[in-house]
């Protein structure tokens, strides 16, 4: 069943990297625009080197942020102010930078993933930037 606006990338045919730079630059463009399901995940992920091996850690930090976001709330986007008064962007970039110290220091927690959660925290910044 092929849609008209699933964007394919057969394996029998090479797309050069204009084409792929066309396809990420009209989506640079309007981020807001972009629709995962008009990717063809699957291609992409074979053709390249390290395909399943990114799909999985991608996955992995996607469960992470979900399960983190149901148990917390959206605590990192809509902060409830209480104590701190930073907003969503200075609160997360305080928690990246205790994570990035965390790391730098190599005084991890029982039971923490400080580079899963610094990950996280990356991830969730760049949504508080849009």
């Amino acid at each position: 069943m092929e849609e008209d606006n699933v964007v394919e990338f057969p394996v029998e045919e090479e797309h050069s990297k204009t084409d792929i730079d066309d396809i990420w630059n009209d989506w640079e463009k309007d981020w807001d625009a972009f629709d995962s399901d008009m990717v063809d995940w699957d291609m992409l992920i074979h053709r390249a080197p390290s395909g399943h091996e990114i799909d999985k850690a991608c996955d992995e930090i996607k469960l992470l942020l979900l399960d983190k976001n149901i148990a917390y709330g959206n605590s990192a986007l809509e902060p409830i102010s209480i104590f701190a008064k930073a907003g969503s962007q200075e609160g997360i970039a305080n928690r990246i930078d205790d994570k990035l110290n965390r790391i730098k220091n190599d005084q991890a927690y029982v039971g923490d993933n400080d580079l899963d959660d610094l990950i996280g925290y990356l991830i969730l910044y760049r949504i508080s930037k849009s």
